[in-house]
């Protein structure tokens, strides 16, 4: 089952200014509290950082992998042989959001879920940790900006080499009518609009109803797509980008000189990638989901890298001694009272708060 990921610049806030505060100590710190301290209640539901993770090669990366205990509401079991037979879950049911934070941009690069934590809830959870002030209200703060996607296909048309497209629709009789009416009005002049016709009428004897496909020049750094027929399809499908799941292009951004990644589907919105379009699986495990989200920051990172360079301009300096010292005394490691899901302290099985 195909998932997004949103991206998202994070930092650690004092009142309104944004912080230097390494969010990536931060989290070194509060990945390895003891687990009675590190479950807190958040928004009614228990909820963890489950276990803290580094990339062995790249070191840079921590990986994050969400758990929120369903206690409220929880499905059957059975077997599909036999209606009659029907089962309560007996323990909780937990829900699974795989987060990866890259510290060479400050970046959290988060997996969407239907019922899992969401990005106000993992905000919530960081600022737990956070020293309040006298009062008791939030002094610092842990703040997620969405990284936008700002380029689109004039940033294309300024460059030279388009490397490859990946396109991602649904094969519906509507859909594939309009991009049939489109190929006629381009007078059938361009090959590879008419193979998306070729697609429409396959869908048929194939019994498909969505179709992926990438569009790529292989090896060789140099090399290209011919570019007028690609920026012609490009130009087709961003017309019709309602009826586009996705329409993503690499190619070299003419100011950096880089390959860069543009999204036409997302263009001037969030930035936003899919992954597992074609696994078939319910949830692949967190691990797997850790190293595809690690993909899609190496896909973006021309849009994550100059996302960061403006986050980082008006960041307020403080001292490296503060900043230890800080994260060395002042954070709430010990839960407070309010948000204490296991009341012992010791962790033992069944010795929590269900109100």
């Amino acid at each position: 089952m195909s998932r997004t990921v949103k991206f998202f610049s994070v930092a650690i806030y004092e009142g309104n200014s944004k912080t230097n505060i390494s969010v990536g100590d931060f989290l070194d710190k509060v990945g390895v509290v003891n687990w009675s301290e590190r479950l807190r209640k958040i928004d009614g539901y228990p909820t963890a950082i489950r276990k803290l993770e580094f990339n062995e090669k790249q070191p840079n990366y921590r990986i994050l992998p969400f758990v929120k205990y369903r206690q409220d509401y929880k499905p059957y079991i059975g077997d599909i042989l036999s209606p009659q037979d029907l089962g309560e879950v007996k323990k909780d049911v937990i829900e699974m959001v795989t987060i990866v934070y890259d510290d060479n941009t400050s970046t959290f690069a988060i997996e969407g879920s239907m019922h899992g934590i969401k990005e106000t809830g993992i905000e919530k959870y960081l600022n737990t940790f956070l020293p309040k002030d006298q009062s008791g209200n939030e002094k610092y703060e842990i703040v997620m900006s969405p990284i936008m996607s700002y380029k689109g296909l004039e940033d294309i048309k300024r460059s030279s080499q388009i490397r490859s497209i990946e396109i991602s629709m649904a094969l519906s009789e509507y859909q594939m009518g309009v991009f049939e009416s489109s190929i006629v009005e381009e007078k059938e002049r361009n090959s590879v609009l008419q193979s998306l016709r070729g697609i429409g009428k396959a869908k048929d004897d194939l019994d498909a109803n969505k179709v992926r496909l990438v569009f790529g020049v292989g090896n060789g750094k140099d090399k290209t797509m011919e570019f007028e027929t690609a920026l012609t399809m490009l130009e087709m499908l961003q017309l019709n980008s309602e009826h586009v799941d996705m329409l993503r292009v690499r190619y070299r951004d003419p100011e950096t000189g880089e390959l860069d990644n543009v999204d036409l589907k997302n263009n001037g919105g969030p930035l936003k990638d899919i992954i597992f379009d074609n696994n078939p699986a319910s949830y692949p495990g967190w691990e797997l989901v850790a190293a595809e989200i690690i993909n899609t920051i190496i896909h973006n990172y021309g849009a994550i890298n100059e996302a960061y360079n403006r986050f980082k301009r008006d960041l307020i300096r403080i001292s490296f001694k503060d900043a230890r010292s800080f994260l060395d005394n002042r954070l709430i490691l010990v839960v407070e009272d309010h948000y204490r899901v296991i009341s012992d302290n010791k962790g033992k099985k069944g010795s929590y708060r269900s109100g």
